[in-house]
């Protein structure tokens, strides 16, 4: 077959893949201007069947693989064939119909997403997720190795107690977001990402 007509039947089929995962996401104009950047990048990851996060899905600044801070549950859930718990049947909070927590049925296992008022607002990371970040930090990654792959931005921390502190790492690359990894001292024992100091009663 022709060079040129294979090079137009792949940019029409990247097309319309494009245009059905926005769609099917119902994504706001700047996040789904964000969405096509990364499917642009990487043309398989959006199909019929939606993008399948695992336990090597990067934990990137904003977020896993087409989920972001920011996208309603709906909007999520629809970008992706993984199975996700139903928030608002969580016992965990005072309120779920304000905030409350979901996570992947299956893998990747230790990874929660925080929603209030139905918006993804921060991913909690804990001590069995074997995902980790495109700089390569991950639950058991030492304080040193942290702070050399994030020198270039700013960097907070807060002592906890005397056995645990945070490394709050501001990521400048826009949208503004946070890495906050939670230590024993000595190493990562948790991860969240997401803005600000939200929070669930």
């Amino acid at each position: 077959m022709n060079g040129k007509l294979v090079a137009k039947i792949s940019q029409h089929q990247i097309l319309r893949e494009l245009t059905f995962c926005v769609v099917r996401a119902g994504l706001a104009m700047r996040s789904a201007i964000i969405f096509l950047a990364l499917v642009v990048t990487t043309p398989s990851l959006c199909n019929a069947q939606g993008f399948h996060i695992n336990k090597e899905t990067p934990l990137g600044p904003q977020g896993m693989g087409p989920i972001r801070i920011g996208m309603t549950f709906s909007q999520a859930k629809n970008l992706v064939s993984n199975t996700l718990y139903d928030p608002w049947a969580y016992l965990g909070t005072r309120n779920p119909a304000e905030c409350t927590f979901t996570s992947f049925r299956g893998e990747p296992q230790g990874v929660s997403l925080m929603l209030i008022n139905g918006v993804i607002q921060r991913f909690v990371i804990d001590d069995r997720a074997t995902n980790r970040t495109p700089e390569g930090i991950g639950i058991g990654s030492s304080e040193r190795d942290v702070l050399s792959a994030y020198r270039l931005n700013k960097i907070r921390i807060a002592e906890r107690s005397a056995v645990s502190r945070e490394i709050v790492v501001t990521v400048r690359n826009p949208p503004y977001s946070m890495y906050t990894f939670g230590t024993d001292t000595k190493k990562v024992s948790s991860i969240w990402i997401g803005v600000g100091d939200a929070s669930c009663d």
